[in-house]
């Protein structure tokens, strides 16, 4: 029997890309000015992947079918951003059921209380966070997190993957892979996978593991640069939202240090990597 997971677009689709195609790429440009623009579309109206709780193996991915769960997908991270979520109230015992009392849409600076600087904010160092059973836990009490708008093969519109603190190492350890490689990561398609792990509370939970699938040809990456700046344009104003997120307390998750980010040699995107 063979249990290698299969990678799959949502309906068991090919993975196939016709966006990348230029004349599909300018109707789909046009679609989104007309539909998108304005102030009535949000992020959080696309449809999400999530990472369930509890340690299930699989991502849950909201289609027009309905609900499906898969133990890996392929698609292009075509857009990304770090952010922040406060809440004074302990994550967990409601907390996550209204907006955060402070947030940051970029990672270094927070909008509410207690506000300003995120490196300075005793909510950001660690040792700081309190789970849900009142004791002391190892990461932050403002959680690092990062929002993802990931493009499935045969979508117009990407998905919104959030990325928890638990898989954000994850995350930069794979976007610093491509950058040392000459790469975005909206160069490549990414192959995404849940693995196993136990937080020092004892607690079960999948960790997103990211793996490069293929670089797409200089072609390819010409005529999704536009799509990739418009999705930037679409995700840097929206309200942070981490509903979607399964925060495991007491899990020391990776330290985002606030700094000068490294310019890459042939790619224009200023934000790589986190």
């Amino acid at each position: 029997m063979n249990n290698k997971p299969e990678v799959l677009a949502p309906g068991g689709g090919a993975l196939t890309y016709p966006i990348l195609e230029r004349t599909h790429m300018n109707k789909t440009l046009a679609l989104i000015d007309e539909n998108l623009s304005g102030q009535n579309f949000s992020i959080q109206n696309l449809p999400k992947i999530r990472v369930p709780a509890g340690g299930a193996m699989t991502f849950r991915v909201e289609t027009a079918a309905g609900e499906e769960s898969l133990r890996e997908l392929a698609g292009v991270a075509v857009a990304k951003r770090q952010a922040r979520a406060f809440w004074k109230k302990i994550y967990g015992s409601g907390s996550g059921k209204k907006p955060p009392d402070c947030t940051s849409i970029d990672g270094y600076t927070g909008t509410g209380d207690p506000g300003g600087e995120c490196a300075a904010c005793p909510w950001s160092q660690f040792g700081t966070a309190v789970n849900p059973d009142g004791s002391q836990g190892a990461g932050q009490a403002c959680k690092s997190i990062a929002q993802v708008l990931f493009l499935l093969p045969g979508a117009l519109l990407p998905h919104l993957l959030s990325v928890p603190p638990t898989s954000s190492k994850n995350f930069s350890q794979y976007t610093l892979a491509l950058l040392t490689a000459g790469a975005a990561y909206w160069h490549a398609t990414t192959r995404l996978s849940i693995e196993r792990a136990t937080s020092t509370g004892g607690i079960e939970y999948g960790r997103i593991v990211f793996r490069m699938g293929r670089l797409l040809e200089p072609a390819e990456q010409q005529i999704l640069e536009p799509y990739h700046q418009k999705m930037k344009e679409l995700l840097k104003p929206s309200v942070v939202d981490a509903t979607a997120y399964e925060i495991i307390e007491d899990e020391r998750p990776e330290r985002h240090e606030p700094a000068s980010e490294p310019v890459e040699q042939g790619v224009s995107d200023p934000d790589i990597p986190f």
